[in-house]
């Protein structure tokens, strides 16, 4: 009852112009913070700090604190939780891997590839959505996530997702699976011997 209302107070704060995540963020005491909460046993507060952590991500230099004070493994871990923690979690990740290769890299380390996998099997499409782009951007940024992400079984999401009936899901899927799986002008993967 104390610590939700000073959060969404935060997050709503740090929704606006990226320049009052960076200005909140000058006292370094704040994203450390935002981490032990990320543990609390109460389920809205994690909810409600994935929340603050997802508008403050929108900063590059936010980010690079939260990657360096360790908060990303915990993120990762809380995509394995219910419903709506594993959705806040999930706009957290792409927003702080949207600022370098190197993050991306390093999320991939942390397995957060294979952690979300499974969300492109769930029904929510902003939550899909979320998932391909996530996919797209660890496919793009990074040496070994075609692998992994094969390995993690998730060309099958994506070939479920191949005629989904949402235009931005079944063109975002067909994006990633012509970019990094097929050959051009075939419909064999890559590497495969053309028939």
């Amino acid at each position: 009852q104390v610590l939700t209302p000073p959060l969404r107070c935060l997050g709503n704060i740090c929704s606006g112009p990226d320049d009052i995540s960076t200005h909140v963020c000058e006292n370094k005491a704040l994203v450390p913070a935002l981490g032990r909460l990320l543990h609390s046993e109460h389920r809205h507060i994690k909810k409600e700090c994935l929340w603050v952590l997802s508008n403050l991500s929108a900063s590059a230099s936010v980010s690079h604190q939260i990657v360096e004070h360790g908060l990303m493994l915990t993120i990762v871990q809380l995509l394995h939780s219910t419903f709506d923690i594993k959705k806040e979690s999930a706009y957290t990740l792409c927003n702080v891997c949207s600022h370098s290769a190197e993050i991306c890299q390093e999320v991939l380390r942390q397995g957060a590839l294979q952690a979300m996998v499974p969300l492109l099997k769930l029904t929510d499409m902003e939550t899909v959505y979320l998932a391909l782009s996530f996919t797209e951007m660890m496919l793009r940024n990074t040496d070994n996530g075609k692998v992994i992400f094969e390995e993690a079984h998730g060309l099958t999401g994506l070939e479920a997702l191949e005629y989904h009936n949402n235009t931005e899901i079944r063109e975002k899927t067909n994006y990633i699976l012509d970019t990094y799986f097929y050959q051009e002008g075939t419909l064999s993967p890559v590497g495969s011997p053309p028939t």
